[in-house]
């Protein structure tokens, strides 16, 4: 068993907490932390990553997004204007669609936290 200290500020896991650490053979969490510090921690049956997301709503972590540089577009020296950008792709607005759709969760998750 573990358990997950989430910050609450921004729902970004700081720390991970097994029930039994080599440290302290035989020593129960409830001895190693305080009833107060137990409360605040999120039971997990699974190793959760510092840095992943927990989403309060569905109680469910996630890998951060991490957004991936934008390559600048080019302009074709043929062509004069706007029409020298290069065409985004059906699955190239797909992707980025899903990307901002993420974003836009992990933001309105950091808002709520922030009220």
């Amino acid at each position: 068993m573990y358990y997950i200290l989430v910050n609450r500020e921004n729902n970004f896991v700081d720390e991970v907490i097994a029930s039994s650490h080599p440290d302290f053979p035989n020593v129960p969490l409830s001895e190693r932390y305080t009833q107060e510090f137990i409360a605040s921690l999120i039971p997990s049956d699974v190793d959760i990553p510092t840095g992943w997301v927990f989403d309060p709503d569905s109680k469910t972590f996630s890998e951060p997004i991490h957004p991936e540089p934008v390559e600048e577009m080019q302009m074709d020296p043929a062509c004069d204007g706007e029409e020298g950008f290069e065409v985004l792709h059906d699955n190239d607005v797909l992707e980025l669609k899903k990307k901002v759709e993420q974003l836009e969760k992990q933001i309105k998750t950091l808002q709520e936290v922030k009220q």
